[in-house]
Parts: structure tokens; C-alpha cells; sequence
């Protein structure tokens, strides 16, 4: 071995420095990969109305609740009490409430609830926060006989529950549907920001996702540190499909997705995970899994048979933290992509003498308005609109009981009432039911 010499401490500072540079290149390199794989998934997604304009499909429903047992006997209560404050009932009629309450009960402790719910969805790029375009959403629950409306645009969202043929209620909602059109797709909370960047308007009708877009969201990445790996490996998934796994980590939250390129970066597998700060733990909070894809021939687009959520994660439920868990299978033949919905579909049909209830008012205890004529109340329009403009709308005086909404609470309490899949419909549902004759 030579002696070590001036020349030869000069050689070594150099191959570190090679290697360095050899290691922050592929670093760079990699980092690039993922960044450029999440933008195409990105450009497949729902949100991207090039992608995926209209949605129409039949689904089956089944939803199981496991709240803390403490906090489902305070609900229970709290309505007992709240229904007992306002209304007068015979011994047979609180027997009756009472067998609503316990089956309440067992639905919120564990207990499964089955539906069947159709649903149209048009415009799913204004969900990202886009100007002069409205989302328009209809879930016609054909179990009860319930239709949902909603419309979202840049001046919140509206909504209008259809209990039958004569009773609307109209009120502006915080919380979002569900968005069936993303399923098999890659759409998060998460994502649905970065999309706000990513999409602009291309001047010919139609969005893509642009060079500016993606170098402003880059720039965004690095300002909060969000950052993207890529497998070196694919994982299979449905017998002998590949997937690639993507993750993105920004501070106190992960985001795991299972996404297969080579069929138009279909999405069957979803992670959430939220890190402890002080000990970088992951902790697992949602998990969705997507399953049997089929290839619609209208559109040639992939979409899942089956999909599977599960929401507040823990070994602990139902004892612990909340769990929520929607199992949507997909019923054969209802499946429609990129198809034409007119606006009429996304509209509330009011018969004469039919009774809307407007919950954006704060006396909604004390005044209706009942229709002296047909007529449609057009949610996009709604959107900027009181009943008061309506000219074949009267007002009328009435004393009925309509929950205050709750005006403080806490974050838990907030994601309590999010699991329980509904309270505020079951209090509508229960007050048309067991309203006092």
C-alpha cells in the first residue's frame, strides 16, 4: 500500500465529494419521479372535469357506527329530553318513540344500516374552490324514499332534503357529501387543495392542469415541506394487477396511495395516517380499499365494483375512539360516466300546497312558506336567494320544533357528530314521524 501523500489526501476529499454529489443527484432524481407521478395522477383525477364531467350510478349501502358507549347514551338522552320539552304525547305514542330511540341506540354502538342510493353528480370542479361554477350532487335514497340535493359553489353550499312529495327543508351545510365520482381515483381533503393550483381555466371550456399551475404547487411543496416517494417496487393487488405506492408527508400527516399507471392511474387502496409530534409515530386514522374494477365503455375509464372505508381507526372501538365504516358496492348496469344530466334533474319539484322549510333562517321555529302554485326551486339559484324572493312562495306562521344548530364545539365533538352518519337528518326524520297531531 503507498504511502499516504499531499496528492493522495487531495484525491480522497474529491471521491467524497463525487459520491455526495452522486447521492443528492438520484436523491433529486427520485424526488422528481414521485413529484411528476403524483401530477399525472393528479391530472386522472375526478376533480379534473376533462377526466370526469358527469357521474351517474346505483349503489348499495351499508354503513356500520361504533361510537364510545358514554357518548351514544348522551345523545340518546339529550334528544329524549329536547323532544319532551316540545311536544305532548299519549302513553302509546312514547312507547313507540321509545323503540326508535333503542333502535337509534344499537345502530350508533355497532349496529349496520342498509340503503340503496342512486346518484348524480355534475361539475365536480368547483369542489376545488373554482369561480362561476356550481357542483351539483343528487342522492335519491330509494330505501326510504328520501331525495338529497346539494349545490356548492364559491358562495358555500346549499343543500334541500325532499322528505316525499310535499315536506322540503333547505339549509346551508359546513360538512360535504360524499364524493362517489372520486372513488378508485386519487382525491383526498389533501388533494382537493393541491388541485386548487393545479387547475385553470384553458379559454376553450375546459380545465387541464398547467405548467404554471404545477410550478406554483411545487413551490408551494417546498415552502411547507411537503414531500413525495415513489416504491422502487410495484405491490399486486387484484390477483396479478400492479400498483405503485406513493406517499405524501406534510408535518403531522401522511397520505399512502396504491396507484396503478397503466390503467389510467386508477387509485385501489388509500392510507391515512396521522404522526405524533413528540414521538413521529404513525397512527393509522382511515383506510380505503377498492375492489373489482371495471372499465366503462362509454368513457374508458376504470371504476371500482366495490369500495370499502373505514373511518377513526383504533383497536380501541367501540370503547374507544369513534369508527365509522361505508362498504358502497356498485349495483351492474348503473354505472354511467361523461353522459349529459339536464338541470332539471338538479332541482326540488314543489307540488301546490307543498311546505319548504328554510333552515338558513333563524325563525324557522315560527315561519314556513307553502306553495300557492307548482314550481321548482333551483338549488343554484337558491345559492344567493331567499325564499322571500320566491313569488309562488307564501310565508305562513307555524309553531314547530327545529333544533338550534350547535353554535360552539369542540373538535372531537365536531368529528363525533361526523361519524354518527346523520344526527341532524335522524332529528328531521324522527320530528316528521312522531310530529304531534
Amino acid at each position: 500500500m503507498p504511502p499516504l501523500t499531499i496528492k493522495n489526501t487531495m484525491i480522497i476529499p474529491r471521491i467524497i465529494a463525487a459520491l455526495l454529489l452522486s447521492f443528492f443527484v438520484s436523491s433529486s432524481v427520485l424526488a422528481d419521479e414521485a413529484f411528476d407521478f403524483f401530477i399525472e395522477a393528479c391530472r386522472h383525477s375526478g376533480y379534473n372535469p376533462a377526466e370526469i364531467s358527469t357521474f351517474q350510478a346505483v349503489f348499495h349501502e351499508v354503513q356500520k357506527t361504533a361510537l364510545p358507549v358514554p357518548v351514544v347514551e348522551s345523545l340518546i338522552k339529550r334528544n329524549r329530553e329536547n323532544v319532551a320539552n316540545v311536544v305532548t304525547w299519549s302513553e302509546e305514542k312514547w312507547q313507540e318513540y321509545e323503540g326508535f330511540l333503542k333502535s337509534l341506540h344499537e345502530d350508533l354502538s355497532g349496529g349496520m344500516s342498509t340503503s340503496i342510493n342512486k346518484v348524480l353528480v355534475r361539475n365536480s370542479a368547483s369542489l376545488v374552490g373554482l369561480a362561476d361554477t356550481h357542483a351539483h350532487i343528487l342522492i335519491e335514497n330509494q330505501t326510504d324514499q328520501r331525495s338529497s340535493f346539494f349545490c356548492q359553489g364559491s358562495g358555500g353550499q346549499l343543500s334541500a332534503i325532499q322528505f316525499g312529495e310535499r315536506r322540503v327543508g333547505i339549509e346551508a351545510v359546513a360538512s360535504e357529501p360524499a364524493m362517489y365520482h372520486l372513488l378508485g381515483r386519487i382525491g383526498t381533503p389533501s388533494v382537493r387543495r393541491y388541485m386548487k393550483i393545479l387547475l385553470s381555466d384553458e379559454g376553450d371550456g375546459g380545465f387541464d392542469i398547467t405548467g404554471a399551475g404545477i410550478a406554483d404547487f411545487k413551490k408551494d411543496c417546498e415552502v411547507h415541506q411537503r414531500t413525495f416517494t415513489l416504491s422502487d417496487e410495484k405491490v399486486k393487488y387484484e390477483e396479478n394487477r400492479e400498483a405503485s405506492i406513493l406517499e405524501i408527508n406534510e408535518k403531522d400527516w401522511k397520505e399512502r396511495f396504491w396507484i396503478d399507471s397503466d390503467r389510467g392511474y386508477i387509485c385501489p387502496k388509500v392510507q391515512i395516517f396521522s404522526i405524533n409530534a413528540e414521538s413521529g409515530a404513525e397512527i393509522l386514522y382511515s383506510e380505503t380499499i377498492l375492489e373489482g374494477f371495471v372499465l366503462d365503455e362509454q368513457s374508458q375509464k376504470w371504476f371500482p365494483a366495490k369500495t370499502v372505508r373505514v373511518f377513526g381507526m383504533s383497536q380501541e372501538a367501540p370503547t374507544g375512539k369513534p369508527e365509522h365504516s361505508i362498504e358502497m358496492s356498485v349495483v351492474p348496469g348503473t354505472l354511467v360516466l361523461n353522459m349529459s344530466i339536464p338541470d332539471t334533474v338538479f332541482a326540488v319539484s314543489v307540488p301546490l300546497g307543498g311546505r319548504v322549510n328554510d333552515f338558513r333562517r333563524d325563525d324557522n321555529s315560527t315561519i314556513t312558506f307553502i306553495s300557492d302554485e307548482p314550481g321548482e326551486l333551483d338549488l343554484s339559484s337558491l345559492m344567493e336567494k331567499s325564499l322571500d324572493d320566491i313569488g309562488w312562495l307564501s310565508q305562513q306562521e307555524v309553531n314547530q320544533y327545529n333544533p338550534p344548530p350547535i353554535k360552539k364545539a369542540s373538535f372531537s365533538w365536531t368529528r363525533i357528530v361526523l361519524l354518527s352518519a346523520g344526527i341532524i337528518l335522524i332529528t328531521l326524520g324522527l320530528i316528521l314521524r312522531f310530529a304531534g297531531k
